[in-house]
């Protein structure tokens, strides 16, 4: 026999530093240490075992205990190395392409490849395809005005590493380019432009009655998070951002909140519900600030009132009805939960088609799918500390789509980690749609929307 050592390390938070020893075809001796959000720190031994050739597997299991609010225990298993699986006859994924999922190396790869890396689930095209009209109008040589500098739009694509760019005026594509091997058919996840469509799924359940009313305790559909930062908080405040729950959400920080919950899913298979539930308070709702976990929640509240994963509700009143062209996936924890806070990818131009929606007020066609009220609602934000400036310092707030400052009244963004937008400009009549592997999309954000409203008027000269 010939040992073989597998040895894993993770710096996301969950697993500190995890190494097992194999035989091939024969047991062998592991040891874990680990830390876990809301359950203990400890080591622990245990026996695994293993056959086959190439990749090793064992599991490793021991016994910890540790102090989160009180003396609890448990026990842990992690499995090093996971091998790729196949659920549903969809792709092979591997949990461990996480660990270079933001590399400069892999990083453009990996946001059109995310049913390859975690488990997923898919969306139908519609029956019935709609395909917008065309009119392709050259923007490259477009400059506009940032900071007193004057730039060109060709050089901000290249500076945000841009993958995808779409440009709809009057429901006519009339600009739409693809960087970075990426293409036309390629689904681009979204990260938290997603969280705009769980907004219109939660109008959508409004209508249906599967929800009485934003002013709705949102315990009275999930009693299991009443012992969480969740109680007392309505459905508004979980929309608005403010249900007042403590959650770090800097991605650069590895002991954050939302760096420990990605090597809690997938590592540890902890349901996303488990993680939610276990969340604390640290100041009373009603107090602005952006953390994914209220997505998150808003994501189990279609679940539970719907009795659809919020995938399947959005397949059925969104992706059917608006005459998305291809299949799009949406992935979801160990558990087959649907990660709600991010996570859906699909083509740009079937994001176009949800940001075409806005456009004319939630009606497609002559069917009123979202209502017309509930949009409007949606966008505008509605108190002081939601307003560009107070909320940040270039944008505010309302139903998870940030409104962007000097704004027309009509404008409206939908944003992603390392800079995904679906913008909308309704008096303009303005979609753009823009994808990208940026690294440092936090400085970028305002700059892009002075891109945007740029082409804007550029479209507004080309027509006279």
């Amino acid at each position: 026999m010939t040992k073989k050592l597998v040895a894993l390390t993770i710096t996301l938070g969950i697993i500190t530093t995890l190494t097992t020893s194999a035989w091939a075809g024969g047991d062998g001796i592991g040891t874990a240490t680990s830390t876990l959000i809301g359950i203990g720190t400890g080591t622990g031994t245990g026996t695994g075992s293993g056959s086959g050739s190439g990749t090793v597997s064992g599991t490793v299991s021991g016994t910890v205990s540790g102090t989160v609010s009180g003396t609890v225990s448990g026990t842990v298993s992690a499995t090093p190395s996971p091998a790729p699986v196949k659920v549903n006859n969809l792709p092979q994924y591997d949990v461990t392409k996480l660990l270079t999922l933001f590399d400069d190396k892999y990083r453009a790869q990996n946001f059109r490849s995310m049913n390859k890396i975690l488990p997923s689930t898919i969306i139908k095209a519609s029956n019935t395809p709609y395909q917008f009209k065309e009119n392709i109008k050259p923007l490259k040589n477009l400059t506009y005005t940032y900071e007193g500098k004057k730039k060109q739009l060709i050089g901000l694509l290249e500076q945000t590493q841009t993958t995808g760019f779409i440009v709809i005026k009057n429901g006519t594509i009339v600009h739409e380019e693809y960087y970075l091997g990426n293409s036309m058919t390629a689904n681009n996840t979204s990260w938290s432009m997603v969280k705009p469509y769980l907004s219109a799924l939660i109008g959508i359940a409004i209508q249906d009655k599967k929800i009485n009313s934003v002013n709705d305790k949102v315990t009275k559909y999930l009693p299991e998070l009443s012992n969480s930062a969740y109680k007392g908080v309505t459905i508004k405040q979980v929309l608005q951002m403010s249900s007042g729950a403590k959650f770090n959400e800097d991605y650069a920080d590895p002991s954050s909140d939302v760096s420990k919950m990605i090597p809690a899913l997938f590592f540890f298979n902890m349901p996303a519900s488990q993680i939610v539930a276990k969340v604390t308070s640290e100041s009373k709702p009603g107090t602005f600030k952006y953390k994914s976990v209220d997505a998150q929640v808003l994501g189990m509240l279609i679940h539970k009132t719907t009795g659809l994963q919020p995938d399947k509700y959005l397949e059925k009143k969104l992706w059917q009805p608006l005459g998305m062209e291809s299949n799009a996936y949406w992935n979801t924890d160990m558990r087959g939960n649907d990660l709600s806070f991010g996570f859906l990818s699909a083509t740009l131009r079937d994001f176009a088609k949800f940001g075409e929606l806005y456009i004319n007020d939630g009606k497609w066609g002559k069917q009123q799918i979202i209502p017309k009220q509930w949009i409007q609602e949606s966008v505008h934000p509605d108190r002081d500390s939601l307003q560009p400036g107070v909320a940040s310092s270039d944008f505010g707030y309302q139903y998870q789509w940030w409104y962007p400052k000097d704004n027309n009244g009509t404008e409206f963004v939908a944003i992603g980690m390392s800079g995904q937008y679906t913008y909308v400009n309704q008096l303009e009549k303005v979609v753009i749609v823009k994808t990208s592997a940026d690294a440092n999309f936090y400085g970028d954000s305002y700059e892009n929307i002075t891109a945007f409203r740029t082409i804007v008027e550029d479209l507004k000269k080309s027509k006279k």
